[in-house]
């Protein structure tokens, strides 16, 4: 292969490991109360995830930012 190819694959491996970490520590970082809160208001489980993954994401943006930032360095 390529030496361009090569590097291009070690990096997208490299960063997706570090993205998928952001994802799992941020979802499970929500409280399982807003879960619980979400589905006693009569919302589906599925409708309740919904809820909480928004608020994940929100928490998720400056660590994504960060990461960019890194891997353009």
């Amino acid at each position: 292969m390529p030496r361009g190819v090569d590097d291009h694959t070690a990096l997208t491996l490299f960063t997706s490991a570090y993205m998928s970490e952001i994802v799992a520590c941020r979802i499970t970082g929500i409280p399982k109360g807003q879960t619980e809160a979400a589905i006693s208001t009569g919302l589906s489980h599925g409708q309740a995830m919904s809820t909480s993954s928004s608020q994940a994401l929100r928490n998720m943006i400056p660590s994504f930012v960060n990461q960019f930032v890194s891997m353009i360095k």
